[in-house]
């Protein structure tokens, strides 16, 4: 999984499985170069997000879209709540994460436009944006999805970016050796039941 199943998915699959499969034990491995190759000899039987290194000689199902947004602190000194401009884009300091997956959309995006972000800090991943933007006057361009759950933590607010981001497709992915696997079959059916939008 990626850094944002871990946040958004993970619990939800989690519970599932203590109430229809208890005895069922997970074992996540983050998403990286040899995400494939472990795959493909048997360590990982299922791969979640957006990945497109694994969109060749894989199984796939989209489980939804996904799109970028703009988290702020609540009670930014400049920002209000509903929709950024270009030039507070341009102007404000901003989160960067150095995440795979989606984050390369955003990235191709904002260069197409000719768009240099402010950058006041690059986070290794997602799991420390909410907090670094909560308690600063910087923002962060995040996936919609991930902006569900920080929200629910409070102190922070959604705008709208200037720009009309690409979306991507969240799919979970799987190796021909697993396709007729029973119990494979069975996770990727509850993956899609607890997830496709």
């Amino acid at each position: 999984m990626t850094d944002i199943s871990h946040l958004v998915l993970l619990p939800k699959l989690i519970n599932y499985l203590r109430v229809h499969a208890p005895n069922v034990r997970l074992d996540i491995h983050p998403i990286d170069v040899n995400t494939a190759l472990k795959m493909s000899n048997g360590e990982i039987d299922l791969a979640i997000g957006f990945l497109p290194q694994l969109e060749a000689g894989f199984y796939q199902q989209t489980l939804f879209q996904q799109h970028y947004i703009c988290i702020a602190s609540k009670d930014h000194p400049r920002l209000g709540d509903d929709r950024l401009s270009d030039q507070q884009f341009r102007q404000e300091l901003h989160v960067d994460i150095l995440a795979t997956g989606g984050h390369y959309v955003l990235e191709h995006a904002l260069q197409n436009l000719g768009v240099n972000r402010n950058i006041l800090i690059r986070l290794p991943s997602y799991l420390g944006v909410g907090l670094v933007v909560q308690d600063t006057d910087a923002i962060a361009t995040i996936p919609n999805y991930l902006s569900r759950v920080l929200l629910n933590r409070g102190g922070l607010k959604i705008l709208q970016p200037p720009y009309d981001f690409p979306t991507y497709s969240v799919k979970q992915h799987w190796h021909a050796r697993v396709h007729h696997n029973p119990g494979n079959h069975w996770l990727r059916q509850v993956c899609f039941q607890l997830f496709s939008e």
